[in-house]
């Protein structure tokens, strides 16, 4: 009897590993079996973060490698209209790997580097062979699933499943590290699955309704805000879609698109009122002291940054630390581009949010699929919002990264594709 594996089924157990790896069950169950490294903010934290885990290594690496032997199989590394369709995703990724060569410190800016290439190439490999709607459900259910696990830690072991001591504490961790982490990854279950709660998928629906449970639980006022936010935008861009014909949503939607960022941007001007609403700080936990801090330190090296991820295992970092501890990031993700690459770093990514945008427009007027399109509009705005206040982009270790880039890459899928790309 001759044993065959069909095609199909690797690239789907693959698809199913990076999904696994990316959303943090793989690394859930690595720390349950082998023990989860403490984080106290001192030196020790600074050597562990600085080694990287061991099986972010391994794993990170072949799908790196499994990734890139696709790229050439398939020849889209010779195809030029993939490089002219995704020009600002590449020139973003290629300037991130630029900064190695400036880097003040080149060994963890290398690392960084690759598994920050991982990230992108997995995301593109995720679009090129399923469809947006796929994705979405997939992906979805894979962070319904961690939220379950989470609740089944929490019946067990509730001594690590829920924050012990300070401020914090009672609110639900799950499997992750850091409650406002799993908040957002909860955000992004519920959002990615709004397509198919409207379609009338009840398990997308329970699947949910754990994970706003499981935000609940986290006690994350500004996930709460995350979520409400994202399901408004998405359901408000859904009304604009009145017809059929491309011609008669695109002008409705674009005075719907222009309204929208009007009152972003004076809900952003009012952020103070609207926090104290909710019981935040307006000083968001310090984080404004914080950047105080770093400002000078960014202003040192704005032209081109520190190199990708190498300022807090830098010299640089060391005034900071001495003052504060070890924290890893600046909890804002555009002060963090900053300290990677310098202005060039920044301008490139919004550029590269412009065009992403202005795709997405194109798609959801053109009604194939318009709501999951929707979708990636709302979690643009959320990540661009949150980016503020959390170290979520460009960030490697960030599910919201990962989700950001199948965001990226799907605007640029174009709209017919070859049934051999779709499953």
């Amino acid at each position: 009897m001759k044993l065959e594996v069909k095609g199909s089924t690797l690239i789907n157990l693959f698809t199913l590993l990076g999904l696994f790896f990316f959303t943090g069950m793989l690394n859930f169950t690595y720390e349950a079996l082998f023990g989860r490294g403490s984080y106290d903010g001192g030196i020790d934290s600074l050597l562990s973060d600085a080694a990287g885990s061991p099986l972010n290594k391994v794993v990170g690496s072949f799908i790196f490698c499994v990734c890139i032997f696709f790229y050439f199989r398939s020849k889209l590394v010779f195809s030029l209209d993939y490089f002219v369709s995704n020009f600002f995703i590449l020139l973003f990724m290629f300037y991130v790997m630029c900064t190695f060569f400036w880097s003040v410190e080149p060994s963890t800016t290398l690392r960084r580097v690759i598994f920050f290439s991982t990230v992108l190439v997995f995301a593109a490999y995720l679009t090129r062979y399923y469809t947006v709607d796929k994705i979405f459900l997939y992906l979805g259910y894979v962070i319904g699933l961690c939220a379950f696990v989470g609740v089944i830690r929490a019946i067990i072991f509730p001594e690590s499943a829920f924050v012990s001591g300070g401020l914090r504490e009672g609110a639900f961790l799950g499997i992750y590290v850091e409650k406002n982490g799993g908040a957002r990854a909860y955000v992004l279950g519920i959002t990615l699955l709004l397509p198919q709660i409207l379609a009338g998928n009840r398990k997308a629906l329970i699947t949910a309704m754990l994970c706003f449970l499981c935000l609940l639980m986290a006690r994350s006022a500004s996930g709460i805000l995350l979520v409400v936010l994202n399901l408004a935008t998405a359901l408000y861009f859904n009304r604009l879609i009145i017809s059929t014909n491309p011609n008669n949503n695109k002008i409705r939607y674009q005075l719907g698109f222009v309204f929208y960022v009007i009152s972003i941007f004076v809900a952003y001007h009012l952020y103070s009122f609207i926090f104290y609403l909710v019981g935040r700080d307006a000083t968001l936990t310090n984080r404004t002291i914080i950047w105080e801090l770093l400002m000078p330190l960014i202003k040192d090296k704005i032209e081109f940054g520190y190199g990708y991820g190498a300022f807090w295992n830098s010299y640089g970092a060391d005034e900071f630390i001495a003052q504060w501890g070890y924290i890893g990031n600046a909890h804002n993700g555009y002060l963090e581009m900053l300290l990677h690459g310098g202005l060039p770093m920044l301008l490139i990514f919004f550029v590269m949010v412009y065009y992403t945008l202005k795709k997405l427009m194109i798609k959801a007027v053109n009604v194939s699929s318009y709501r999951d399109y929707n979708v990636c509009i709302a979690i643009v705005f959320q990540m661009l919002i949150s980016n503020f206040i959390a170290y979520s982009i460009p960030n490697h270790n960030s599910l919201d990264f990962f989700v950001f880039a199948i965001i990226l890459f799907s605007a640029n899928v174009k709209l017919i594709r070859d049934t051999d790309d779709k499953k």
